[in-house]
């Protein structure tokens, strides 16, 4: 064992955590504040006050500023969250669902990399090489001389992103170390984040000792009293980033068993730390026990507690069951549930010293259960939907059928939110092959999503058409064939409506579905010149640059040439050009954005970059970056598509907590209501 694993080891000696069946295996305690029906159904727990921070370390006093807002919602990107002293935003749009899941079905980077391959040398990764050495640069003089702290914050989690770089010389802990102790609690936050993303185990016992908010914790964030609530919960966060990214099994059951000790406090623990950790713990695949022997393996013991990933399931599954905790996180554990059944163990009975290590047959017979008894919680029965999304599949195992009738059960009579993540979610298990018989579930539910597509009406029509392309995707993804009908029906629906709202999630249907065909491609282009809205217009390019439908150019440019085109029109069509292979219109939007006089067209612009992830946009915005008399909101938008542009890995960071999330119950850390870009998730 490396001296760093001993290090770990050393620094987790901690009381066992309390976990859910007999013998060592106590019942996990629910004592925190939101705990029980009682707590409030609507919203997340009141977030503690923020510290007036004092000027940044070589820069000027820090002013309010609002990195996504004031700005026009870019509808390729933002998820539709409402935040404060907003009109509430009606939580069953799908454009809610495309925000925080359209990287798991639309892959822009390989779309480009398609026409960069087809030259003599792969000019886009030559690109990105150069990016990421001149941004590591940049980024590490302007942190040491100072800046604005909600610049600071996207330079340091982009510096992370590039630190496993091979030749890239990042310098970033002195940096960390210093923000972590820092008075800002933004720079703290980024510097707890930047150690998840780095994906460097060292970092592990820090990360522990933040969320548990002991002496080590505290004196390593400066902090005189209590550890705040937000910088423990980012601890978990990254410590579940960091335990996705390592391979490393051992440190992969450390991570576990940290995230597990907080969950199994006996004193209170806030939603916000609750919900972190039970997300968290859903990226971290640990092995389970597989035989009997292993059960009884001192080798995978932490101070004498066995751990792995059995223990780390079943808790889960007695924590969603258990009708006394909060909503929010029984919800959230559901989904968890879902994301770690391809970790799930072929099945091992109770013992006095082991839990039963439960098979992926029994997790998603647990979630049918679930959403079966919710019993109106409605959180629980969200979460369980999109569980059994991620576990169940189309073969003929008799669990699996059930888990089907039960989605179809919901999508019939479930409450609004419920019926639409079940659609979603039955696309997702037909378009999946299983063990068994590979086509009868998607024999028995193709005639039922063709019904509800024909019936359906505004506001189910678009769900519906996504679920129809998010199971074709899947039968494409394992080399299955794709009935023509599917793309008829969803055309069809397309060629007669006029609701451009209704109209762009049919065209991203077809988009998600990859209808090829030469049908299909008419009717998009149709529909574009048809519809003229801007919000219809950028879907509908979304999918005429992802079907290859290249005879839409001349439409296209047609719409940015428009003497009455809107920024929003122009930045539509920008995008199905450049997916459509046209690299000019890039220039094009970085001309645009020097010109620029507004910082909401500026951030618009910065946004449909970063989509785009075409990185000879970098080195004109790093450009634009340093000039320190542009807009600080810009600048900080520029800072984070800079990590965009320049990371070598694909999707965005953010997806591994962002897809399949149940979006209607995000604490504050996840998504700020504040319309101040603090929240994990807001730079998606």
């Amino acid at each position: 064992m490396s001296r760093s694993l001993l290090a770990i080891g050393f620094a987790l000696l901690v009381p066992a955590p309390a976990f859910a069946h007999g013998g060592t295996y106590r019942p996990p305690t629910y004592n925190g504040p939101g705990d029980g029906f009682s707590a409030p159904r609507a919203a997340p727990a009141a977030a503690p006050p923020r510290r007036t921070a004092p000027t940044s370390p070589g820069g000027s006093a820090p002013t309010p500023t609002n990195p996504l807002s004031p700005r026009r919602p870019h509808p390729l990107l933002d998820p539709m969250s409402g935040g404060v002293d907003e009109i509430p935003v009606d939580i069953t749009r799908w454009e809610s669902w495309w925000g925080y899941n359209h990287d798991a079905y639309l892959d822009v980077r390989r779309q480009l990399a398609a026409f960069a391959a087809s030259s003599d040398d792969n000019w886009i990764e030559t690109e990105r090489r150069a990016l990421q050495q001149a941004v590591a640069s940049a980024f590490e003089t302007v942190i040491q001389k100072g800046e604005r702290t909600t610049v600071l914050r996207q330079m340091i989690v982009t510096l992370a992103r590039l630190a496993d770089e091979d030749g890239i010389d990042v310098v970033l802990a002195p940096f960390t170390e210093q923000h972590l102790r820092g008075a800002f609690p933004e720079l703290q936050e980024s510097a707890v984040l930047a150690a998840g993303l780095t994906g460097d185990f060292d970092a592990i016992g820090l990360l522990r000792d933040v969320l548990m908010d002991n002496e080590e914790g505290r004196k390593a964030t400066g902090s005189q009293g209590a550890i705040a609530i937000r910088l423990r919960s980012f601890a978990a966060y990254a410590l579940g980033m960091l335990g996705q990214r390592v391979d490393s099994e051992l440190v992969r059951r450390y991570v576990v068993h940290a995230l597990l000790y907080a969950l199994g406090e006996d004193s209170s623990v806030e939603r916000e730390i609750r919900v972190a950790c039970v997300l968290a713990l859903g990226l971290v695949p640990a092995e389970p026990c597989r035989t009997p022997e292993e059960a009884l393996d001192p080798a995978r013991q932490i101070e004498e507690f066995h751990l792995c990933g059995g223990v780390v399931l079943e808790y889960l599954v007695a924590l969603a069951r258990e009708r006394r905790a909060d909503p929010w996180v029984r919800g959230h554990a559901a989904a968890a549930l879902g994301r770690l059944t391809r970790a799930a163990g072929e099945g091992l009975a109770e013992t006095e010293d082991h839990p039963a290590v439960l098979s992926r047959d029994q997790v998603v017979r647990a979630l049918v259960d679930m959403l079966d008894d919710a019993d109106g919680v409605i959180e629980l029965e969200q979460g369980a939907a999109l569980g059994l999304g991620l576990a169940a599949d189309a073969d003929s195992d008799a669990v699996d059928r059930a888990a089907r009738k039960k989605l179809v059960e919901r999508i019939r009579r479930g409450e609004p939110m419920t019926q639409r993540f079940a659609l979603v979610a039955l696309g997702a298990v037909v378009g999946r092959p299983g063990d068994g018989d590979k086509d009868e579930g998607w024999g028995e539910n193709l005639p039922f999503f063709l019904r509800e597509l024909a019936r359906s009406r505004s506001g189910k029509l678009p769900w519906t058409a996504l679920a129809l392309g998010v199971a074709g995707h899947g039968r494409l993804a394992h080399a299955r064939a794709v009935p023509e009908e599917i793309a008829l029906a969803i055309r069809s629906r397309l060629a007669s409506e006029k609701d451009p709202v209704e109209a762009g999630g049919l065209a991203l249907g077809l988009a998600v579905l990859r209808a090829e065909d030469a049908r299909t491609k008419e009717a998009l282009i149709k529909a574009f010149e048809r519809i003229d809205d801007a919000s219809f217009r950028t879907y509908a390019a979304i999918g005429l640059g992802f079907l290859g439908v290249h005879d839409a150019a001349d439409a296209l440019r047609a719409s940015i040439a428009a003497e009455d085109a809107s920024l929003e029109v122009v930045l539509a069509a920008s995008v199905g050009l450049r997916l459509l292979g046209h690299r000019d219109v890039v220039g094009e939007l970085v001309r645009r954005l020097k010109e620029s006089k507004e910082p909401a067209d500026e951030i618009a612009i910065v946004h449909t970059l970063a989509f785009l992830q075409d990185p000879s946009a970098g080195m004109p915005l790093l450009d634009l970056l340093a000039d320190p008399k542009r807009d600080a909101d810009v600048r900080a938008s520029m800072a984070w598509c800079l990590g965009t542009l320049a990371d070598s890995t694909a999707p965005d960071w953010t997806a591994v907590y962002a897809n399949d999330l149940d979006y209607n119950h995000m604490t504050w850390t996840l998504s700020s209501p504040l319309g101040d870009g603090l929240g994990l998730l807001d730079w998606r």
